[in-house]
């Protein structure tokens, strides 16, 4: 899979968006497979080891770890007018139809809407790059996590290994009931016509019409006679 070329067909997604506090952030798809300042933001990450034994604890550990997921993965970072990173995103392909998702948002910065924009950028980024579904595992105790993706389409699927739950975003499902809520309503179904049977159709005719034919029986009798 060329993860530069998928890097490239992104690109438009980099946008500005406004904080729940009224700050204005950039959304940036990181083409280069090296950022240093990343490296640095991760490595002066506290407290290590905070989510799912991420960041490593130790420097060397951590530097190869970021290394690893710039190699990897898709990426988009969240940063401030003074171009510090608040928070970080990507996805890495699983296969041609899945992708993990990985979202952080530095503590100085949570709690005031960035998470929530990252998730949406990711699942822009898989939609446009056509995944099926983003899978990702998070920490059954961080209750505010849970609430961010369950927000954005995440559905609990099992539970992973230890604290762990994993949870999926069906984009095919999603696309459909997107589609879907935009559509007419469909009118109900027409009744068929009920006629009436014979007998039904004589006892509703009018008693005028039953006395002339009594009649007309007469009249025949008595000439027959």
């Amino acid at each position: 899979m060329d993860l530069a070329a998928l890097r490239s067909s992104v690109d438009r997604l980099s946008r500005e968006f406004a904080t729940k506090d009224g700050r204005r952030l950039s959304l940036e798809v990181l083409q280069a497979e090296v950022d240093r300042p990343l490296v640095e933001r991760y490595l002066a990450f506290q407290p290590r080891n905070s989510f799912q034994g991420l960041p490593p604890l130790k420097d060397e550990v951590c530097v190869k770890w970021v290394a690893d997921m710039l190699r990897t993965g898709i990426h988009v970072l969240a940063r401030t007018r003074e171009a510090t990173i608040a928070g970080h995103t990507a996805i890495f392909p699983i296969d041609h139809r899945k992708c993990e998702m990985l979202v952080v948002v530095w503590p100085e910065f949570q709690n005031i809407g960035i998470g929530t924009a990252l998730v949406q950028s990711s699942i822009k980024m898989a939609r446009q790059l056509h995944f099926e579904r983003i899978w990702l595992p998070v920490d059954a105790t961080n209750s505010r996590a849970r609430h961010i993706y369950a927000k954005c389409g995440f559905e609990k699927v099992s539970r992973g290994q230890g604290r762990e739950v994993d949870m999926v975003c069906d984009l095919v499902r999603a696309e459909a009931e997107k589609i879907a809520a935009h559509l007419p309503p469909v009118p109900p179904a027409m009744t068929p016509p009920v006629f009436p049977s014979k007998q039904r159709r004589e006892a509703g005719r009018p008693k005028v019409l039953v006395v002339r034919e009594c009649l007309g029986q007469a009249k025949s009798a008595h000439h027959a006679e």
